[in-house]
């Protein structure tokens, strides 16, 4: 059994890529620190474990078994509060993170005690994979509206991972539950294959981890427009949300909420609209529909760009949106407009 993994140590070559994949997350621009800590601290984890694993199969040392048996039952918490912190969940996030790594920490204990020693660590592991699977997809089926305090540039493809986290504690606890089956059968042999059968796989995951993260930025500089929670005075706060609407071109986000637009801004959602309406006699929509708006008929007066295209760029979802919010604001449909500013006449289409 031991010469299996020794010969082809893949859970130290696992935890080598999974302490790596931590580190770099702490450099990830997530939106928020409680993000990158819970997301390095689950690689971290996932490291620790794999090292345990290897030096227990590989090399026999098995005086850490019952650490390494209770470690995975904090890959659920850690993944999911990473992703809550994110989330509008995490104006709780002290509270709530207590409650889940408590919880954690509890059953772990169980597992040390002699009654919990054989089948007791893999049935804790399977329900805790089991929960923290739903917990996530219900997160991921929430979209990207959910994720208040993620980047806007990339809140989109952030959205898609609590999906992508949840089939990878699916996968665990199919591997987890077979391996188990193997060794309340005495089949070590097939087990520890299944083992580094699992280690490769967690190798080309991580690596790609790996590659993803290192193309991704560091978290950015303090912000240059004013802090529009000092007193929130509603002059500062609409000098903040153009100033970042127009820096950022958070306008082109597609999935931009007055939510997630006041969360970047450090003020309530209700103090941001009152700023706008008070202002500028708009609603948020209205605000950020006009940076879209001015945006389509820029490109529509300078460029060749195709309706969908510009529409595309400008940030509007849908061609009806689009056409009867420029109609009301120019007073001509996009194509009439293009003709006018370019000086040549277009087929209406």
């Amino acid at each position: 059994m031991a010469s299996q993994v020794v010969a082809f140590p893949m859970p130290l070559m696992t935890s080598v890529l999974g302490f790596i994949a931590a580190f770099l997350c702490l450099r990830l621009n997530l939106g928020t620190s409680p993000a990158r800590f819970f997301f390095a601290a689950f690689f971290a984890m996932v490291a620790a474990g794999s090292l345990l694993v290897g030096l227990r199969f590989g090399y026999g040392i098995d005086w850490l078994k019952a650490v390494q048996r209770s470690l995975p039952l904090f890959i659920g918490p850690l993944l999911w509060l990473g992703f809550a912190s994110l989330s509008a969940v995490s104006d709780n996030l002290l509270r709530i993170a207590s409650a889940h790594i408590g919880s954690a920490i509890g059953l772990a204990l169980l597992t040390f005690l002699p009654f919990g020693a054989r089948l007791l660590p893999d049935l804790l592991i399977a329900a805790s994979y089991a929960a923290y699977a739903f917990l996530l997809l219900r997160m991921w089926r929430s979209g990207p509206n959910a994720m208040v305090r993620a980047p806007l540039e990339n809140v989109g493809n952030i959205a898609l991972w609590p999906g992508a986290a949840a089939g990878f504690l699916v996968l665990a606890l199919i591997f987890d539950t077979i391996i188990a089956v193997f060794f309340a059968r005495r089949q070590n042999d097939d087990a520890t294959t299944l083992i580094s059968a699992g280690a490769i796989l967690m190798i080309v995951l991580l690596a790609g981890v790996i590659y993803a993260f290192s193309l991704r930025p560091s978290p950015p500089r303090a912000q240059s427009f004013p802090r529009a929670s000092s007193g929130r005075d509603p002059a500062l706060i609409l000098a903040a949300a153009e100033d970042l609407m127009m820096r950022d071109e958070l306008f082109t986000d597609t999935g931009l909420t007055a939510d997630r637009l006041a969360k970047r801004l450090h003020v309530p959602t209700r103090a941001l609209s009152e700023a706008i309406n008070q202002n500028r006699g708009k609603s948020i929509s209205q605000f950020v529909n006009g940076f879209r708006l001015r945006r389509a008929a820029e490109l529509l007066a300078t460029t060749d760009l195709e309706i969908p295209d510009i529409m595309a760029r400008s940030g509007f979802l849908t061609r009806s949106n689009f056409y009867r919010g420029f109609q009301l604001e120019y007073g001509d449909g996009p194509i009439a407009y293009r003709a006018k500013h370019q000086g040549k006449e277009q087929l209406v289409r």
